[in-house]
């Protein structure tokens, strides 16, 4: 007798959220009955569903088209990250990591460098609260969205271009635009502080629970030119032909000093053979102290977007210091004992 099995089914005849779509399907090898069951809930509308010919296992994968998903109109998830229970954490945790370090990964310092991503990866998901809400706003005014576009295009122009024309219309542009943030900040504090000073005290409160404002929501759209873009793969299209003709690789004046000494320099690299670059990275004096490192973090832009390894700029300026020892003994190891692809 299957316990399990008549168990799910009291809790599926009790529940009216979900019904079986499959009834009466050959699911597995070894038995004639249902063993994967396919549930549906109101909201999703199914067709007709059934098992393919693959017999790679004793289960066979079952093919389901959905007709229709009906999901909730103008709700976005909002993210909210704990960063002082991440910190607290880590400073815990560290011993741990260091005996991990010393056992597992005292000789692999590429596999450690992947471990400690995935770690930071880990624990900002897991001090990390998702809620729903039915509203976004732009913090910004509309027409310092729109001196914010004409940088950004004044940014592409001369990169592209390297005109002196150019690039002092981008700086006068860029003192422009950051007069003009200063004074909506300031505007913004002062306008807070007014209504902080008002004699209400509900009215008080309620300004002050700003201050535990909650982060606003990720786009749901791309505009460019007159186009807006909301599916995915359109989404996707767009950054794809942006970013490919925004980071092309810049063109070298043979008469700018700079510009000859790289190439000069790049040309006796690709022609060096993989033995000699080894042998001058494992007898190389260059040793990564802490301090170059603190110095390298104090720099990096307070960021929260992730990167192919999934590590922001702010998990890594929020690393307790006990851990940059451990960072720079890795990354040095990992210098001398350089690998590369023949």
């Amino acid at each position: 007798m299957n316990h399990k099995g008549r168990s799910l089914a009291v809790w599926l005849d009790n529940n009216d959220k979900y019904t079986i779509q499959n009834h009466g399907m050959k699911t597995s090898l070894r038995s004639d009955t249902t063993i994967d069951l396919v549930l549906k809930t109101p909201t999703i509308s199914l067709a007709p569903c059934g098992t393919l010919s693959y017999t790679g296992s004793d289960h066979l994968p079952i093919l389901m088209e959905l007709n229709g998903i009906n999901l909730q109109d103008n709700n976005y998830i909002i993210s909210k990250t704990y960063w002082e229970i991440y910190k607290n954490i880590l400073t815990i945790i560290n011993p741990c990591v260091q005996k991990e370090k010393e056992k597992t990964y005292q000789d692999k310092p590429s596999k450690w460098f992947t471990f400690s991503q995935q770690l930071l990866e880990a624990l900002k998901e897991r001090v990390t609260i998702y809620h729903q809400t039915a509203q976004q706003r732009s913090t910004l005014s509309s027409s310092l969205r729109l001196m914010l576009k004409q940088k950004h295009y004044l940014q592409i122009k001369y990169r592209h271009g390297k005109l002196e024309e150019d690039r002092i219309r981008l700086r006068s542009w860029n003192k422009l635009v950051q007069y003009e943030l200063k004074s909506f900040r300031q505007n913004n504090w002062m306008n807070f502080i007014s209504e902080v000073a008002f004699p209400n005290p509900t009215h008080c409160w309620k300004t002050v629970k700003r201050l535990n404002k909650k982060r606003t929501a990720s786009f749901s759209a791309i505009t460019e030119n007159d186009n807006i873009y909301k599916t995915p793969e359109k989404i996707v299209n767009c950054l794809q032909n942006h970013f490919s003709s925004r980071f092309i690789a810049p063109t070298l004046n043979m008469d700018n000093s700079t510009d000859v000494l790289a190439s000069k320099l790049w040309n006796e690299l690709s022609n060096s053979s993989h033995e000699d670059i080894e042998l001058v990275c494992e007898n190389s004096d260059l040793k990564i102290t802490t301090q170059d490192l603190k110095s390298i973090i104090r720099k990096m832009n307070t960021k929260n977007s992730l990167g192919f390894d999934k590590v922001s700029n702010k998990i890594v300026k929020l690393l307790p210091e006990c851990y940059l020892t451990i960072i720079i003994l890795v990354y040095n190891d990992l210098f001398k004992s350089a690998y590369w692809n023949k």
